[in-house]
């Protein structure tokens, strides 16, 4: 614990000298674009973002070797259209679609029914862990609710039963899905809100809300790497959780990856 510990602390001081540097060098920038897997590691991204020069941050959703393609791609474009400018990404769902005669399954073990937003909050509220697959798979490392494992995180007991299936260690809590009108109620986001819809930050949890959803705050500091969902982001996911926070007045869902460590996200049905 104390080599890790050291070891985050060096390399978030080397990282925010570099950054410091480069706004001498160009001292009127006030937001910046990170990319790169050095900024998959969401504590460093929290100390950039609380540097009081820094407007905002904005962290490539597919921060690591994922983006690559993408960074070659727009080079390119650029090249060939010199008056391209930057917009705004409203989801990342790039990859692969799936259609229902692709779904296999033994029918014998497994109940088929129509979706139903109101059944399936129920069902997480009695506690259940689901599995939730839809639309195209997500550009990046992170499950965005299109390819995730979703559930209560009050239910007590929820936490150790998914960390035991996916085989991850006490310390890294899963993160949580807020709606995007109760984002700053829960949490202490004072800036960099679009980057938080990729799940690339990490911000404070207010007091109130440590024991209210413990399975997706750090135990330690009480951080969380939140996801917020907007109706334009990911509008049958923000149904879910909008009938979910009905139900138990928690704007809140657990949502983690269903592949584990070294394993690429999830894509296809049959994985």
């Amino acid at each position: 614990e104390d080599i890790a510990y050291n070891g985050q602390l060096v390399f978030e001081e080397k990282i925010l000298e570099i950054i410091e540097n480069l706004k001498h060098l160009m001292p009127n920038v006030r937001k910046i674009a990170l990319s790169g897997g050095v900024f998959a590691n969401v504590k460093l991204n929290k100390k950039i973002n609380e540097i009081d020069w820094v407007e905002e941050v904005f962290v490539t959703p597919a921060m690591d070797d994922n983006g690559l393609p993408l960074g070659c791609a727009l080079t390119t474009h650029k090249l060939f259209n010199p008056s391209f400018k930057p917009f705004k990404l409203q989801d990342t769902f790039l990859g692969v679609k799936y259609w229902n005669n692709e779904f296999y399954y033994d029918k014998s073990k497994f109940i088929e029914r129509p979706y139903d937003e109101k059944e399936i909050a129920y069902d997480l509220k009695a506690g259940k862990v689901i599995g939730w697959f839809q639309g195209r798979h997500e550009h990046g490392p992170r499950a965005l609710c299109n390819r995730s494992i979703i559930a209560d995180p009050s239910v007590p007991g929820t936490y150790k039963k998914v960390n035991d299936r996916l085989q991850r260690n006490d310390n890294m809590p899963f993160a949580p899905v807020v709606l995007d009108d109760y984002a700053d109620e829960i949490f202490n986001v004072t800036k960099s809100r679009y980057t938080a819809e990729f799940m690339t930050m990490l911000y404070d949890t207010h007091l109130e809300w440590h024991d209210k959803i413990p399975a997706v705050v750090h135990p330690v500091d009480k951080t969380a790497r939140i996801q917020i969902v907007t109706p334009t982001s990911n509008n049958k996911f923000y149904d879910l959780l909008t009938k979910f926070h009905a139900l138990t007045q928690i704007p809140v869902l657990l949502n983690t990856s269903f592949n584990v460590h070294g394993e690429p996200i999830v894509c296809h049905p049959k994985e």
